[in-house]
């Protein structure tokens, strides 16, 4: 820990868990604000999408990480991208139809 590594990584990974923290809270609302301004939900997920492939692909091209994924990992990860927008669908949908609150709270 002498030359200050560790302690970078460290706050490089808090610093990243609060961004991701703000950014979870503000999905909702900002999902509602889009309802009202007349988008549809297949519109805010694929967008959402966009934007979270679009920085993820900065973050990994900064950090020097490859996209690729062993073989037998690529079924599983599929599925859990699958799963995870089926998921991002029904939260963001609800917010259309349900109070913000409430959609979280069932969510969350």
């Amino acid at each position: 820990m002498s030359n200050g590594r560790p302690a970078r990584h460290r706050l490089i990974g808090v610093l990243l868990v609060l961004l991701s923290g703000m950014a979870i809270a503000i999905v909702p609302t900002s999902a509602k604000l889009a309802f009202e301004a007349g988008a549809n939900t297949l519109t805010v997920v694929t967008l959402r999408g966009i934007v979270a492939i679009a920085l993820m692909a900065l973050f990994m091209a900064a950090s020097r990480q490859s996209f690729r994924l062993p073989g037998r990992t690529l079924m599983p990860c599929a599925a859990a991208g699958l799963a995870h927008a089926l998921v991002a669908y029904g939260f963001i949908g609800s917010v259309a139809h349900i109070q913000v609150g409430l959609a979280v709270l069932i969510y969350a």
